[in-house]
């Protein structure tokens, strides 16, 4: 189907017809958003929606770590040495301090 953006106010638009907006289960809230390919519209009631690309975004600045450092407890520190990794599934850890993985000792 094609449409024609209309004048709306200050802003324009677009109508939808009411079988796609059924069809859609589309009702307020709405989300708009800029994709690739124009503009998309999709009901807003995902509550995590956009967790994994700002995981993803953390991620690829170097911020995904813990917040707070780990606290060992008597037992971390008796039955568990800590051995340093220069590496995590092969991926470099460039400019961020080196991974430590913990390792039980028998």
């Amino acid at each position: 189907m094609e449409t024609r953006l209309i004048q709306i106010g200050n802003s324009r638009g677009i109508r939808i017809p009411k079988t796609l907006v059924e069809a859609a289960g589309l009702d307020a809230p709405l989300r708009l958003r800029v994709v690739d390919s124009g503009l998309l519209i999709e009901r807003a009631n995902d509550p995590r929606a956009g967790w994994a690309d700002a995981a993803r975004d953390l991620r690829d600045r170097g911020d995904g770590g813990l917040l707070d450092s780990a606290v060992p407890t008597a037992f971390d520190e008796s039955e568990w040495v800590w051995e340093k990794i220069v590496s995590f599934h092969n991926v470099p850890r460039a400019g961020r301090a080196p991974a430590y993985v913990r390792a039980l000792t028998l």
